[in-house]
């Protein structure tokens, strides 16, 4: 069987327990047109398709999901102590708004810039080992 060092983790793996991930190079702009108030730009996309094993896409999920928790449980928690301890009765209605508000923007701006920070710093496949040890797919 053919054999596959994953870019990541630098292990030798069966290429039969590969998952095919297309990784972004380069993305330049092409061309920009302009009419009236509106801009259309035009991006062309550099990549390549590199095998990377179970074990790291196992990792990258189970760290999405940590993130995840240590950011949103809090946020859930703060929401629900607010609708339990309202004293006066007339904010609970806005607070059922808030409790998702607040989720959402916590995933938005807390959540997926760590989770892309962490994923850019530690599960990004090296190119150049990716091309010596087979686990770039032609």
């Amino acid at each position: 069987m053919a054999k596959y060092n994953c870019p990541i983790c630098h292990k030798e793996y069966n290429i039969d327990d590969s998952v095919i991930e297309k990784v972004v190079v380069k993305s330049e702009k092409v061309s920009s047109t302009v009419s009236g108030r509106h801009a259309v730009h035009t991006y062309m996309d550099h990549y390549y398709l590199a095998r990377i094993c179970k074990k790291c896409i196992r990792r990258r999920e189970i760290i999405k999901w940590v993130i995840n928790s240590l950011v949103l449980i809090p946020i859930l928690y703060w929401g629900i102590q607010e609708l339990i301890n309202d004293s006066k009765g007339n904010g609970a209605f806005i607070n059922l708004f808030m409790i998702p508000l607040s989720l959402f923007l916590g995933w938005l701006f807390v959540c997926l810039p760590i989770y892309a920070l962490v994923c850019r710093l530690f599960f990004h496949p090296n190119r150049e080992y990716a091309y010596k040890h087979n686990a770039i797919v032609h």
